[in-house]
């Protein structure tokens, strides 16, 4: 039995539909006590309105090129540690989820344009230098 998000934290289990009830004629997912294994039990549907997989954060681009064309000046990191300078980049900058990069880039100005830029950079250096240390301190031990 599947279960996720505030659906199992309320002691829900969630699976398919597969019984055609008026409740769950949709197919999609359904909430149903634990103790009940099928979705006669008066089930509310939990399927997504919408498609979120679009959605993604702004920087995550702009990051992961920024580490690709860095990459030489640290030669000491190899590929296996580029995404985890990745991750710390992308901790240290704000969020911005869109769902398509026009979005955001059509309505900023130049400035804002190349704020980001070093703003991106910043973070990225700051990164490498980061996890550069760090496997530095545990090649010592």
């Amino acid at each position: 039995m599947y279960t996720f998000g505030a659906a199992s934290e309320r002691g829900y289990s969630t699976e398919e539909c597969t019984t055609g009830t008026n409740a769950c004629v949709q197919r999609g997912a359904h909430r149903t006590p634990i103790t009940d294994n099928g979705c006669t039990a008066t089930p509310t549907c939990l399927r997504m309105p919408a498609d979120f997989t679009s959605l993604h954060n702004y920087y995550e681009l702009q990051v992961v090129q920024m580490v690709i064309d860095m990459a030489p000046r640290y030669p000491l990191l190899t590929e296996v540690q580029h995404p985890d300078v990745a991750c710390v980049a992308l901790n240290r900058l704000p969020p911005r989820y869109i769902r398509h990069q026009v979005d955001l880039v059509f309505h900023m100005t130049e400035k804002e344009r190349t704020d980001n830029e070093q703003l991106v950079r910043e973070a990225v250096v700051f990164a490498f230098e980061f996890v550069q240390a760090r496997y530095a301190m545990r090649a010592r031990r």
